[in-house]
């Protein structure tokens, strides 16, 4: 199934390919819905759901969630409707629709923030036309719903001689279903108490659940109340504030505009610097007119000395290429792909123009997608080791019968033999090869068999007391010392998978250093929420070329290896919620470094 989830991601871009896979996850485990939650400051919100929109409310409110992690991070939950109680999604599976769920998130953030940009950019370019309050708010209300959404929109002018607030204009969905004031008083009421302090106010209604009031001032005068609402709960925060207190300054008069203008470039400039998509800008005679850091990612040489220069002088190109063409053409360009070096980015360009339609410039935004990239590949090779596994394991149990009795038969003939060293000697070679092919077997069955992960809380340095007196014949023998250095560190893992990891790279260090160094140590250290444990060795080193083939399932530079060992190592560490690392430097050592989460809960 992993392979077919990677083939949807291969084909469809986001949002597409999460829906796709969400969908075939249900269908393949007879699931009844499944829903994703976004964490939102201490909130879970919903983000999507198989149900009908209609359906959508009171989604998935009596499930239990998959806490969802990225990076130890906790980014939101997965909840699957329908499950059995012993229902555990593969984890594989959960890997992936996680890692799917961060870029979508992600995605989606710079989509909003750079709509809003825009937004305001309209806004201020269109100030006149918002100063009259009754003429301007049909313009009004949709400049709000292109960046706060709402159902219900109210807009109250103040009427001095009658002291109080008089609805002026009401718009949204099932207004018959609520009951709307029409007239309210100075501190009666969420609204009249936003009239009388001059406040903005988040508040909350029975059956509008969530409610946003902004004052519309102009100086020490009141003009009136803007009011959105949702019948979702909790819908509006201290962004949505900010953004309708933006909005309604604008009514207020041309000076509070020329405040607001302020304001909304100083915003405008943390949002671009806080986006993670790179934005370089440029006019008509090509020079650079703006750029935000993250675009320093793809053009190494960008600085604010470039501003009002050729874009050439960034160099060749092919995002410069894009530029020039949407220069030419104006239309618009969405994810062109743009491949440098061991990073791989998508592109996208627009042209933007004044309000007589008049070609201002074009603008390009770059999105690293190196990391989903990278996860595509490696997703492929595990779908590829998984069917090979299977293979591997099923001709395992076919060749181990065979090798019993040739083992057996071999030994009955050397009894009928009796004393004959010359005979002997080519039957001890034959039930060596036999252990040999008997040992390579133990090992593909070691690598493919699934065990059960057992959890417990011990001192690192007993494991390694523990490996070290299994391998005392063996170190003996070459002449080797284990330098430990741990301390007291304590690892949530399971004591013999971890005890099989490193008596592999111990036996590993010593052969790889061959009588040319006689010490190994072993480091370990807490640092930021994980345990990082270094075993080092001061052999020949790895070449460039096996250091990246080292976890290759069957890859040996040794004739009497199986090469099932430090593809084994890796498997164990990945069940852990761990990664392995190794540095290498030829001549002078071998480093692998174990990086294991400090508590792993399972």
């Amino acid at each position: 199934m992993l392979s077919e989830l990677l083939l949807i991601l291969t084909v469809h871009k986001l949002p597409v390919a999460l829906e796709k896979v969400l969908e075939r996850v249900k269908t393949e485990f007879s699931l009844t819905n499944i829903s994703l939650y976004y964490l939102d400051s201490k909130n879970y919100q919903l983000w999507q759901s198989s149900r009908p929109m209609e359906e959508k409310a009171g989604v998935s409110a009596g499930w239990p969630g998959i806490p969802l992690f990225y990076h130890q991070a906790l980014i939101g939950r997965l909840v699957l409707e329908g499950a059995r109680p012993d229902f555990k999604l593969p984890e594989d599976i959960q890997n992936l629709i996680t890692f799917m769920f961060y870029q979508e998130v992600s995605e989606s953030s710079a989509r909003f923030q750079l709509s809003r940009l825009n937004t305001l950019y309209e806004i201020s370019r269109n100030a006149n036309n918002l100063v009259d309050l009754s003429g301007g708010i049909s313009t009004l209300i949709e400049v709000v719903s292109k960046f706060i959404y709402f159902d219900i929109g109210l807009l109250y002018l103040w009427n001095d001689s009658e002291n109080l607030l008089q609805l002026h204009k009401s718009h949204g969905t099932n207004l018959e279903k609520i009951k709307i004031e029409q007239n309210i008083k100075p501190g009666v009421g969420p609204l009249g108490e936003v009239a009388e302090n001059r406040k903005p106010l988040l508040f909350y209604d029975e059956k509008v659940k969530s409610y946003l009031a902004m004052p519309i001032e102009s100086g020490d005068k009141l003009l009136g109340i803007l009011a959105i609402g949702t019948y979702r709960s909790y819908a509006y925060n201290e962004q949505d504030i900010i953004s309708l207190k933006i909005l309604s300054s604008q009514l207020a008069g041309v000076q509070q505009l020329l405040n607001s203008i302020v304001l909304v470039k100083s915003r405008a400039d943390g949002i671009l610097e806080s986006m993670p998509a790179g934005l370089l800008t440029i006019d008509t005679d090509y020079r650079i007119n703006s750029f935000n850091s993250a675009a320093a990612t793809f053009f190494p040489n960008l600085s604010s000395q470039l501003i009002g220069q050729d874009f050439k002088a960034l160099g060749d190109s092919p995002v410069l290429n894009l530029l020039e063409d949407t220069l030419k053409s104006s239309k618009f360009t969405q994810n062109f792909e743009i491949a440098q070096g061991n990073s791989f980015f998508e592109a996208s360009s627009f042209p933007f123009k004044n309000e007589k339609g008049e070609l201002l410039g074009a603008a390009v935004t770059l999105s690293d997608k190196s990391e989903i990239k990278n996860l595509k590949h490696e997703l492929e090779i595990k779908a590829r080791l998984s069917l090979i596994g299977e293979m591997a394991a099923s001709l395992a149990h076919e060749i181990r019968n065979p090798l019993s009795g040739i083992r057996m038969l071999v030994q009955v003939l050397k009894q009928d033999l009796g004393n004959q060293p010359e005979r002997n000697e080519f039957i001890e070679v034959i039930l060596g090869e036999v252990d040999r092919l008997d040992s390579i077997v133990s090992g593909i069955l070691e690598y493919t068999r699934p065990s059960a992960f057992k959890q417990s809380r011990f001192l690192l340095m007993d494991l390694l007391n523990t490996v070290c007196l299994l391998l005392k014949p063996f170190l003996e023998k070459y002449g080797v010392a284990v330098e430990i250095n741990v301390g007291t560190l304590e690892l949530d893992a399971d004591f013999n998978k971890l005890k099989q990891v490193f008596l592999n790279l111990l036996k590993n260090g010593v052969q790889a250093m061959a009588g040319k160094a006689t010490r190994l140590s072993i480091n370990g250290e807490r640092k930021n929420g994980l345990v990082i444990i270094s075993v080092s060795d001061y052999g020949e080193g790895i070449n460039q070329e096996n250091l990246k083939r080292i976890f290759t399932p069957f890859f040996t530079t040794r004739e009497s290896g199986s090469g099932l060992g430090l593809a084994l190592v890796k498997r164990i560490v990945e069940e852990h919620s761990g990664k392995i690392e190794v540095d290498s430097v030829p001549d002078s050592g071998t480093t692998f470094r174990i990086i294991l989460p400090e508590k792993e809960r399972r």
